[in-house]
Parts: C-alpha cells; sequence; structure tokens
C-alpha cells in the first residue's frame, strides 16, 4: 500500500510538471531574506535612536529566521539539479549564516529524523533527555529526584528553550570534530571545511559588530540571535511531531515508509506572510514523503497527497499553527506515551 500511495503522488507530480526544481524562486526568496538580513544590521549598527536601533535589530533577526529557513530546502539538495550547487547554497545559509555544522545536520536530520521519525532513542528531534522528559517512559524510568524535576519542566521550559540553538549549534561542533578525525579521507576532509566554515561564520558575528559598534553591540546581536532563533524555530518545527495526535513510536514501522511518516506529522496552517519566512515548513506531511522537492511546490502537493492519503487509509492531520503549537507545549507538562507500531491505526485513524 505505501508503494501505490507514493506511485501515485510520483505520477500526479509528473503530470502537473511539479518536480521541476525551482532554483529561481528559491533564490529569490534567499535575496529577499538576505536583503532584510543586511538592512536590519545596517540600521542596527548606523541608528541613535534607541526604537530604530531596535527595529533594526528585529528586521535582521526576521530576515536570519528565512535565511535559516531557506537553507532547510538547500540541505536536501532540493533546490536545483545540482547537488554540488545545493551544497555550496547549505554551507553559505546553514553554516556561514546561521553557524550550523552540514555535516551535523545531514546526519541528525536527513538521516535519523527523516529515517525514523519520532520513534524513541534514533530521532534526536525530541531527545532532550535529562533536562526534559517528552514521553512517559522517559518519566518513568527517571530516578525520584529526577521525577520530581520532570513534573515541574514546564516552569523552566522558557529559559531552556531559550538555548535551543546554541545546544543545536554547540552539538553541531563537536559532531564535526569527531568526524574531522574519521579514518575515510573525504569524511574527514568534508568536515574540516565545514569547521572553517563554522569558524568564519562565528568569527563574523561576535567579530564584526565589535568592529562597526561595540562589546556591548555584539553581546546584545548575539543574544537576541540566540533567543529569538530559539524561539522561533521550536514554533516552526515542534508544531509538526510534537502533538501528541503525532505519535512517538517505540521502533520503526517496517514495510510501510509512509505510515511512518503520516501517522508521525502533522500539517498546520499560516497565513501567507508567515508561510514566506517558513519556507514550506507548515507542510511537514508533504515534505516527509518527498523530502527531494522543494518548498515552493509544497501548497500545490498538500490537495494531491490529502486525496492520495484518503484513498489508500493514510492519516493526513491538519491543525492552525496556533493550536498545534498549544498543543505541542501541552507535551511539556504532560508526557506523551510511546507506542507500538501496531497501536498507530488507533491512535490516527489510518486504516492499515
Amino acid at each position: 500500500m505505501s508503494a501505490a500511495l507514493l506511485r501515485e503522488i510520483r505520477a500526479e507530480l509528473r503530470s502537473r510538471g511539479l518536480e521541476r526544481r525551482p532554483t529561481g524562486r528559491v533564490l529569490a526568496e534567499l535575496g529577499v531574506h538576505a536583503v532584510l538580513l543586511g538592512a536590519g544590521l545596517a540600521v542596527f549598527f548606523a541608528a541613535e535612536a534607541g526604537a530604530l536601533r531596535a527595529a533594526g535589530l528585529a528586521l535582521a533577526l526576521l530576515g536570519h529566521l528565512g535565511v535559516t529557513t531557506n537553507s532547510h530546502t538547500w540541505a536536501h539538495r532540493a533546490g536545483s539539479t545540482s547537488r554540488r550547487f545545493d551544497d555550496a547554497l547549505a554551507f553559505l545559509t546553514g553554516g556561514l549564516v546561521s553557524g550550523i555544522s552540514f555535516v551535523f545536520w545531514h546526519d541528525k536530520h536527513n538521516r535519523r529524523h527523516h529515517g525514523s521519525p519520532n520513534v524513541a532513542g534514533v530521532d534526536p528531534d525530541h531527545d532532550f533527555w535529562p533536562f526534559l522528559a517528552l514521553t512517559e517512559t522517559e518519566r518513568a524510568r527517571a530516578k525520584v529526584g529526577l521525577r520530581a524535576w520532570h513534573r515541574v519542566q514546564w516552569l523552566a521550559f522558557p529559559l531552556l528553550l531559550a538555548a535551543m540553538f546554541a545546544r543545536m549549534r554547540l552539538e553541531g561542533v563537536c559532531f564535526a570534530f569527531r568526524r574531522a578525525r574519521a579514518a575515510q579521507p573525504d569524511t574527514a576532509a568534508l568536515a574540516r571545511f565545514d569547521l572553517a566554515v563554522l569558524a568564519v561564520s562565528y568569527a563574523a558575528w561576535w567579530g564584526l559588530p565589535f568592529v562597526f559598534g561595540s562589546l556591548a553591540d555584539a553581546l546584545v546581536l548575539n543574544v537576541a540571535r540566540e533567543v529569538f532563533l530559539s524561539y522561533a524555530l521550536f514554533a516552526i518545527f515542534a508544531p509538526a511531531h510534537l502533538p501528541r495526535d503525532a505519535v512517538f513510536l517505540a521502533r520503526r514501522v517496517e514495510g510501510d515508509f509512509a505510515l511512518q511518516q503520516t501517522a508521525t506529522s502533522l500539517d498546520y496552517r499560516v497565513g501567507r506572510l508567515a508561510g514566506f519566512f517558513l519556507s514550506g515548513l507548515q507542510y511537514q506531511i508533504e515534505h516527509h514523503l518527498v523530502p527531494g522537492l522543494a518548498h515552493p511546490r509544497y501548497a500545490e502537493l498538500e490537495p494531491i497527497v490529502q486525496r492520495a492519503c484518503a484513498r489508500h487509509g493514510y492519516p493526513h492531520r491538519v491543525l492552525g499553527w496556533g493550536e498545534a503549537l498549544r498543543r505541542a507545549l501541552a507535551v511539556i507538562r504532560t508526557p506523551k506515551p510511546v507506542m507500538e507500531p501496531g497501536a498507530i491505526a488507533v491512535e490516527t485513524g489510518a486504516s492499515r
């Protein structure tokens, strides 16, 4: 059934010409985000009025968010027909601008998350142990003192969340250092180049503000950047996989790729302006089923996937952004169960 669903989706994509890569549009969107980032930084450093400087900082952070979400498409090698071009843009947007390790992201996101979404102990995107327990299993296995902390973790979550982006970037640096010592020459060389890009990124984000402004400017810019992107990226990624509706699994669904993806993912609705800055990340079901498709195609792909899922008995859930975020936050207070694959039909309504 999974193969039939995917064949149907692919056939309709081909018939509508949606498999063609809209490279120009992805680049144009990236250009707008980059202009917002640059213009905001220019205002932040040049203006004297506090309100104007704050507005410049807000504009820069919004542009930074757009560059970061746009990098997701390049990292999936979905932006063009050239793997080298996609990788170059991924290094530029994700590495140089956002400071996220290329080799780390490919392992963490492309391989482990997409290969086993919401699988306990495999998918790293909901593994925050011991700081947070997001599953009933994690809370139950904690010792008494840690279990007490997990009962009130939701009170400290806003503060913990503020460091999420910094934590991910630190994990990326450590991962790249380990890869740089790998036995395979190609793997080690790529990781060393990755580390060089990250070094330039960190030097630029801390050094240039000090050159053009002051140490205080560098602190304000970088602290605001860390906190804003932590909250923004949680608000973008968490509503798609964290709500109870998107099941957590004890193991992969063997032999049914489509059920693995649709049972663990949700779509959510946003306005056109917000959607521009999300770069298609609100369409997680479509993205997980066809990860090599460029994000501007997802709006057209969604009704195709909805019809195919309905015909083949797969779940396809869509929530409002606010409701999806509310349900994601609810799991911080009341952790989700970890299910066996056989229980998916009961939880999601799938007729598998």
